[in-house]
């Protein structure tokens, strides 16, 4: 999503064992080299998906090598290779960094025996393709019920194709509402819905600032709100972070921000001076920010 420069694809597809996603826009360079193998260590302080490379880091909960086949470079990541350049010290370290060492790829050849990144090669600029080895049923079912409403809060993305075996290919799409702040979205059975989206650029304070790990360390944030016009409000909100938290509120809709999230992203930490103040943000200016 972050390679996006106009509205544009992806396609997330699980096929023989292997989970690929593929997009549209930029090509991978340099600053996408050093923020996979560099992870934790970047100094971008922007609040994209992959910030940091841990976007991708975190595939490596379903994969021992994963590979990116770009229309720049091509190279992925193996365990057994990462240690054989340790072979040579006078010490074993106990963990290697897997992420740490790439190795050059020839996309060619890896299209020339899979058959789908053949395929995507004609529209993707650039392929993530992860041969599984743990979590595909889990990957299986978060693909077959896929949220249309994650394109509410990426601007750029403008269709999501998703793949699974035996499944065919569901399309979801967004599109420009009939006002400046709203967005339509189309679910895979061509299922409309409109919905309001409004954003509030906001400085982080200096005192917050001063206390956030580097993880979560950046000196702005978009806060974002999403309605559907018209509904009633019997539902409890949710929070999200471009995906949803277990965290609900009384107020109606959903509330996108960069929260202070656990390590495993599914919930807000408490106690946290940034979602604190971002809290403080939607309550304090609710009425201008998210007028109903």
């Amino acid at each position: 999503i972050d390679q996006l420069t106009v509205p544009g694809r992806v396609e997330l597809r699980l096929a023989g064992g292997i989970l690929y996603c593929a997009n549209e826009g930029s090509t991978f360079g340099a600053e996408g080299i050093r923020a996979v193998t560099h992870a934790f260590l970047s100094s971008k302080k922007d609040e994209k998906i992959g910030r940091f490379g841990l976007g991708f880091k975190s595939v490596l909960g379903v994969t021992d090598h994963p590979q990116i086949i770009s229309r720049s470079v091509s190279f992925g990541f193996n365990g057994s290779d990462a240690r054989a350049h340790f072979d040579d010290l006078s010490y074993r370290p106990a963990r290697v960094p897997t992420l740490r060492v790439p190795s050059v790829l020839d996309p060619t050849a890896i299209a020339n025996d899979d058959h789908n990144v053949a395929e995507m090669m004609n529209w993707a600029a650039t392929i993530i393709r992860l041969p599984l080895v743990r979590g595909g049923q889990r990957l299986y079912e978060r693909l077959k019920d896929f949220d249309v409403r994650y394109l509410l809060f990426p601007d750029l993305l403008a269709r999501v194709d998703i793949t699974v075996d035996r499944m065919g290919t569901r399309s979801f799409r967004r599109h420009p509402g009939p006002t400046r702040d709203s967005v339509n979205l189309e679910d895979s059975r061509g299922n409309a819905t409109t919905w309001r989206v409004l954003h509030r650029e906001h400085v982080v304070s200096p005192r917050v600032r001063s206390n956030l790990p580097g993880l979560f360390d950046r000196d702005r944030v978009r806060v974002s709100y999403a309605l559907q016009p018209g509904q009633p409000f019997r539902e409890l909100g949710r929070f999200w972070a471009w995906f949803p938290l277990s965290d609900e509120t009384t107020a109606s809709g959903i509330f996108n921000a960069p929260w202070h999230v656990n390590d495993d992203r599914t919930s807000m930490l408490p106690g946290s001076a940034l979602n604190a103040e971002l809290l403080g943000v939607v309550s304090r200016e609710g009425g201008r920010l998210f007028p109903p």
